[in-house]
């Protein structure tokens, strides 16, 4: 029988029982799980894939982190400095489990660490330990939902109202899983941004990008700018996407084309 812990508890285990005070590890304990025992992370989770996420930097407002696992233990991760003038660090190599099967070390010159969890990967400091404080979460990595991104989703929706295209191109988005960017048309303009994905399915997007034409019916363009501005998490059910408000209320659906 699977021993599955919750991840704060399997903190506890890593790190001892002091690791584990609630004020202390700020919002880092989630349902998120990770296994112990026989059925570990390396063997019962499906950990292979690409994860990403924004950490904290000393000098920029962030740095922009993927990171690809593979399952013959190799990695590649890009670091993306979100400075005036943007730089980008790649790597690439192998990475080791821990002995119990519950965390990665990376072969790069700092011997990055992650506590592997399911469907996402948490970052640890220098000494192998868990980062707490209110910067936290800022160091746990998502994977890359393939059923949301590099697909073309149709806006058919508005809070329960069909969706009739005003103009010449139906309104749509796509959220590209290379560089974390979603691009996509309004009915009436074309618009651009990046966005992240957080755990439970939470979504946020960065100030999204218009372009100017001006169209002689914009209702459709001002609802998809509200919806960009108050969207809070996502939903996939077969071919159809769902944006929530804070209190899980559809915005608005799309439909994979």
């Amino acid at each position: 029988m699977k021993k599955i812990f919750f991840i704060g508890c399997a903190v506890c285990i890593m790190l001892g029982t002091g690791a584990c005070r609630p004020k202390e590890q700020g919002n880092i304990v989630s349902s998120s799980k990770i296994y112990s025992g026989p059925d570990n992370s390396e063997n019962s989770v499906d950990w292979d894939g690409v994860y990403n996420g924004v950490i904290p930097c000393a000098d920029c407002p962030g740095i922009q982190v993927q990171i690809t696992l593979s399952p013959d233990n190799t990695y590649k991760m890009n670091y993306l400095y979100m400075s005036r003038e943007p730089f980008e660090k790649k790597y690439k190599g192998s990475f080791k489990w821990s002995m119990d099967g519950g965390s990665i070390t990376l072969d790069n010159e700092d011997k990055t660490s992650f506590i592997v969890g399911e469907n996402l990967i948490i970052q640890l400091d220098t000494n192998g330990k868990i980062i707490t404080g209110e910067l936290a979460d800022s160091y746990i990595l998502v994977k890359v939902d393939t059923r949301l991104t590099d697909k073309r989703w149709k806006l058919t929706e508005f809070k329960g109202n069909p969706v009739t295209a005003a103009g010449t191109k139906s309104a749509y988005i796509t959220f590209n899983s290379k560089d974390t960017r979603v691009f996509g048309n309004s009915d009436c303009n074309s618009f651009s941004g990046t966005y992240q994905l957080k755990r439970a399915n939470r979504l946020l997007f960065s100030e999204t990008v218009f372009t100017q034409k001006m169209c002689t019916n914009m209702d459709i363009e001002n609802k998809l700018r509200e919806v960009f501005r108050t969207v809070e998490s996502y939903t996939i059910e077969r071919n159809t996407l769902i944006l929530h408000s804070k209190e899980t209320t559809p915005l608005a659906r799309f439909t994979a084309e």
